[in-house]
């Protein structure tokens, strides 16, 4: 669902604070007045810059990725931030990244946990009755001009990839990567302690590719490459008595790689990798930083915080 803000009104999952002013600004507040909205809600929204507005301070937070079954963590989403210069009227799309879904361990035919939205990859699946699956990815938080396809994008933050799991409860440390920085490979999965590959890390020119298989059997299968935008899908183990799944790559520019799969009957060597983190970006704005795994949002969802300057 897409809601339209105006500086000066409250909607669902917008907070609007006008500095040196307690509340909710109201429809009356005017343009001297430095605002600023916070969109809090995972999903896209738009702001319409108001008269008087010349520019807008934006720090973006990615999602973070989803946990395992088992106890593996996702990666933490990244802080994007920098100041767009605006115009009378001009439209700004607002997508608000989500915190990726859990892994499970429940009947046979359990799925990984679900993508977080604005471009999350899926935990990959497990076949096996009481199965452990992988987290999914978090979404991306970005900001849109002049339109609204991805190629619109001005601001992205990339989301952390899912945490991968070993089979049954038996811990793993296969974390998802965080969400990117702008130092390659710092946002790539942890391998599985059975030899799964992590999914890699976006890069500003490229998705990151899957993980790969564990090195101890034939039967896990690579974590899927990621797309533009969207993180590439956890490994899955064909169908077994041992099984756990890769988590899902993080949104972002470009998305991370799903982590990858392994099958053994030794717990302790069935790890499986961690999703890689999302990318982040930064164009046509002053001021700029990216900063990898910093989103301080405890419910895991990202944001978009806007103050106007006029």
């Amino acid at each position: 669902m897409r809601s339209r803000v105006r500086v000066g009104l409250a909607a669902a999952g917008v907070v609007a604070l006008a500095l040196g002013l307690t509340g909710v600004v109201t429809a009356g507040a005017q343009t001297a007045l430095s605002q600023t909205v916070i969109f809090t809600t995972p999903g896209s929204s738009s702001f319409t810059v108001p008269a008087g507005v010349c520019s807008v301070n934006i720090t973006a937070n990615g999602a973070n990725g989803g946990n395992a079954s088992g106890g593996a963590t996702g990666g933490v989403g990244a802080t994007a931030s920098g100041t767009l210069s605006v115009t009378l009227g001009e439209v700004l799309g607002i997508n608000v990244g989500g915190r990726g879904g859990d892994g499970s361990e429940t009947s046979a035919g359990t799925t990984g946990g679900t993508g977080g939205v604005n471009g999350g990859g899926n935990g990959g699946d497990t076949g096996f009755d009481g199965g452990v699956t992988g987290g999914g990815g978090g979404g991306a938080s970005d900001v849109r001009v002049g339109g609204t396809s991805l190629t619109d994008r001005v601001l992205v933050a990339g989301g952390g990839g899912g945490a991968g799991t070993n089979n049954l409860d038996t811990p793993n440390t296969s974390g998802g990567g965080q969400g990117g920085g702008p130092t390659p490979g710092a946002g790539d999965g942890q391998s599985g302690s059975g030899g799964a590959g992590g999914g890699q890390a976006a890069t500003i020119s490229a998705p990151g590719a899957g993980g790969t298989t564990g090195t101890l059997s034939a039967d896990g299968q690579v974590g899927d490459s990621a797309q533009t935008g969207t993180g590439g899908t956890g490994g899955s183990p064909f169908p077994s008595d041992f099984s756990g799944s890769g988590g899902g790559g993080g949104g972002g520019l470009h998305g991370g790689g799903g982590g990858g799969a392994n099958n053994s009957a030794d717990d302790q060597l069935n790890g499986n990798g961690g999703g890689g983190g999302g990318s982040s970006f930064a164009a046509s704005l002053q001021s700029t930083t990216l900063t990898a795994g910093t989103n301080p949002n405890a419910n895991g969802n990202g944001n978009v915080i806007l103050t106007t300057n006029a």
